[in-house]
């Protein structure tokens, strides 16, 4: 999937070019975290994997937290997800639910899958694109540049579409 995204980076921001250089693809999905290391359009396998760490995982500690907390099995995920996404409160029974509390755990999860990214690569210092993409992006934000410090990273609009919208244009 990631390879759709790296088509629509590539597409949206003009920079052709630079995609013949090594270029990391991190997808952040609802089941899956998936990256993509490619030189130039061509995929490098043994750089390139899933793992079962994303956004679903969140979701779910999320929900049986505040489960735990209104003495209930809480099951609403969309509820939690639009809460993460808006960064407004979660208002369940009249009582306010602050998501911010979270934090920490998010980026553990963030950071796990990233220790399975760094642990494929032969290095950072030779990549000249890394590009953020998936509905989950925004969770895993800060946990990608504080794993790549020295790299600015891209992102693109519509980054939940990034995927569908590249295998278009492919």
């Amino acid at each position: 999937q990631p390879q759709g995204a790296l088509f629509w980076y590539a597409a949206q921001s003009g920079k052709m070019e630079t995609m013949q250089r090594k270029t990391l693809v991190l997808d952040v999905g609802a089941r899956t975290f998936d990256w993509l290391v490619t030189r130039g359009m061509r995929v490098v396998p043994k750089m390139s994997d899933p793992v079962h760490r994303a956004v679903s995982d969140i979701l779910r500690h999320i929900a049986d937290a505040i489960g735990a907390e209104i003495k209930e099995d809480y099951r609403d995920l969309d509820a939690v997800d639009a809460a993460l996404r808006s960064g407004r409160i979660l208002r369940l029974y009249q009582r306010d639910h602050d998501l911010k509390k979270f934090d920490p755990f998010i980026r553990k999860v963030a950071d796990q899958a990233l220790i399975s990214v760094l642990g494929r690569l032969d290095g950072a210092q030779d990549l000249e694109n890394i590009i953020l993409v998936g509905g989950g992006a925004f969770l895993f934000k800060k946990a990608v540049k504080a794993a790549f410090p020295k790299h600015r990273i891209h992102e693109v609009k519509d980054s939940l579409f990034a995927n569908v919208r590249g295998f278009q244009i492919a």
